[in-house]
């Protein structure tokens, strides 16, 4: 049986979770058309080799959760696998297939009743939000996601100048995506439904526009990005500071996905957790 402290240790690190796949600078301007181009050859490039650097504070959380994470996604087919270190805490593995998420940590072994991963169906959990995935094109679920999200861009695009990441030249640029525009890039039979997400997602995050940075390669390909978001919780705010890498395209993406006899279903779990921490 979950112990009390656990229930509520889970819930708060389901939120955090929850949260993570929820979601202008200086120098001269250039076209945003550019950035539509690097979002279509990214997604070209097939698998890639990820990292993520991610640090959430406020809502619950005693300390500020640093999470440091690499693996393998897939934009196309809507799959990828995480490890991630969370410090103190430990280690915490993400599987994701399509709208089901996996997640295996000794942080929830006290609740799982003997099993070895957690699951959340991502559309009915959002769903309780008021939040369509199937429809959505899937709001804030990892790097893949922030980078249709480019699309949504408005503004100026600022040139930051040259750096070098993960040993490849790029090109740093500064903008500003505008989720209400996002309704605009999705195909035409998504667009109402899209338009109710976004105005859903504004609600509960309390942004509409959202600030980042792009890395863009000479084969105006991504390879960095980084960004800031927040979402509210029972009166309280969670905010984010993450930062996405693309170290190698062209990675086969080889998942297992874990039997439903190593899983403990916690969507119902996640279904309580945010009835308390919707607005």
């Amino acid at each position: 049986m979950t112990r009390p402290a656990d229930t509520r240790s889970m819930r708060r690190y389901l939120l955090a979770l929850l949260a993570l796949t929820v979601l202008s600078g200086c120098g001269g301007a250039a076209d945003s058309s550019l950035l539509a181009t690097a979002v279509r050859n990214t997604e070209a490039a097939g698998g890639a080799e990820v990292v993520f650097n991610m640090r959430m504070e406020g809502a619950g959380l005693p300390e500020p959760l640093v999470m440091k994470g690499s693996g393998v996604e897939d934009a196309g087919a809507r799959r990828g696998q995480l490890s991630f270190d969370m410090a103190s805490l430990g280690k915490m593995d993400v599987v994701s297939d399509d709208l089901t998420m996996y997640i295996r940590s000794d942080l929830f072994g006290a609740g799982l009743g003997g099993k070895k991963w957690m699951k959340i169906d991502m559309k009915r959990a959002m769903a309780s939000m008021g939040l369509d995935l199937s429809s959505s094109g899937q709001f804030g679920q990892s790097a893949s996601q922030q980078l249709r999200m480019l699309r949504a861009v408005s503004g100026d695009v600022s040139d930051e100048g040259h750096e070098q990441v993960a040993g490849t030249d790029a090109t740093h640029y500064s903008a500003t995506i505008d989720l209400r525009r996002y309704p605009d890039v999705m195909p035409e039979d998504q667009r109402d439904a899209t338009r109710r997400g976004v105005e859903r997602l504004i609600e509960l995050t309390g942004q509409s526009e959202i600030p980042m940075d792009v890395w863009i390669d000479g084969r105006e390909r991504v390879r960095r990005m980084a960004w800031n978001q927040s979402i509210r919780q029972a009166g309280t705010e969670m905010k984010m500071e993450i930062t996405a890498e693309y170290v190698r395209f062209g990675v086969p993406v080889d998942i297992d996905v874990p039997g439903q006899d190593e899983v403990f279903d916690a969507t119902d779990l996640t279904l309580k957790a945010l009835e308390h921490a919707q607005p």
